[in-house]
């Protein structure tokens, strides 16, 4: 994150778009577990001691991500810019699990959280300037709308619902 320079300065993205809580965030940092509608979600677990724990970070996990690209049924062409401008638009699913260690009188042991999945549609638009600009890493936007969760965040009651996720880069 500290090596991107659209996120790592504060006022790029929305201060209350941060930050880890009880619900899913709209704003979402490339690498991790890239599970798109949980971003921003703390993911609390109980483990075997009834003990809670907190799965949004680790060093452990495991995901598989997937986009169908609906590139020949939506066009999106905008006149002079389109040289520069292209916009993908997609379907996706994620699904992943993150490790957690566990501390009992049997010493530590590495438990996975249940798994979660999330699924919607998409849209990306990277941009290349080209010209003298060729060399340039390109800037990438995605909007994502993960519209169906397998398990829902505290302050949600519903699978089925409008949620977006903003991100600059891509996500795996």
């Amino acid at each position: 994150m500290m090596e991107n320079k659209y996120v790592r300065s504060v006022g790029m993205v929305p201060y209350d778009w941060l930050g880890y809580g009880p619900d899913v965030q709209h704003f979402q940092h490339g690498g991790g577990l890239g599970l798109r509608g949980y971003a921003g979600y703390l993911a609390p677990e109980l483990d075997p001691d009834s003990t809670l724990v907190y799965t949004y970070r680790g060093n452990t996990g495991a995901s598989v991500s997937g986009e169908l690209d609906l590139d020949g049924l939506v066009r999106f062409r905008p006149g002079k810019l389109a040289r520069v401008l292209h916009l993908d638009v997609y379907l996706f699913g994620d699904v992943g699990s993150m490790g957690y260690r566990t501390i009992s009188s049997g010493g530590t042991s590495l438990r996975f959280a249940e798994p979660r999945a999330d699924a919607g549609m998409g849209a990306r638009s990277p941009s290349n300037p080209g010209g003298p600009l060729t060399d340039i890493k390109p800037l990438t936007i995605r909007f994502d709308a993960p519209v169906f969760l397998s398990a829902l965040p505290a302050t949600e009651t519903e699978h089925l619902a409008f949620r977006y996720v903003v991100s600059i880069g891509r996500s795996f």
